[in-house]
């Protein structure tokens, strides 16, 4: 399972992901990236269930937001739920802004504050879009996050 959203202004993005593992031999990752901006809120739950009878799963979930406004708000919630002691289970999840240090060396090589933002939004997401293998859905995808980089521009340039 992969997700990419990316709620702006007020938007407000509420996402589950849900896995129930019933047989053996069974496997899952699930991975979503989410950029949040504005006054823009991201709500995230994940639940990896393992049953009982489900032996030699393996499920794998993280979660990693990129925050772009102090009044952005991100809440991540992944969960476990295992009935059979052998199996393979983890979750994360994190959250965290632009690091001064990427912005600094974008910078450096020419590009203003604007430009390197942008480029570290688009890297973000690559992780996620490496794994969809539908042409069209990343096509979609690059270009709504493009169309929101834009607006932040033409909002700042006001």
């Amino acid at each position: 399972m992969t997700g990419a959203w990316y709620p702006t202004g007020d938007q407000h993005h509420d996402l589950s992901l849900h896995v129930r593992h019933i047989g053996d031999n069974t496997k899952c990752s699930m991975d979503s990236r989410s950029v949040v901006d504005h006054k823009a809120r991201s709500l995230y739950e994940g639940l990896q269930k393992v049953e009982e009878k489900a032996v030699d799963t393996s499920s794998f979930q993280d979660q990693e937001t990129l925050m772009l406004s102090d009044k952005a708000e991100s809440d991540a919630s992944p969960k476990l739920m295992i009935e059979d002691p052998n199996v393979e289970a983890s979750h994360a999840a994190a959250a965290g802004t632009v690091e001064e240090k990427k912005q600094h060396y974008l910078e450096s090589r020419g590009l203003n504050s604007d430009k390197a933002e942008r480029l570290v939004v688009k890297g973000f997401f690559e992780p996620v879009m490496r794994e969809i293998k539908v042409p069209e859905a990343k096509k979609l995808i690059r270009e709504e996050v493009q169309k929101k980089l834009e607006q932040k521009s033409d909002q700042q340039r006001r």
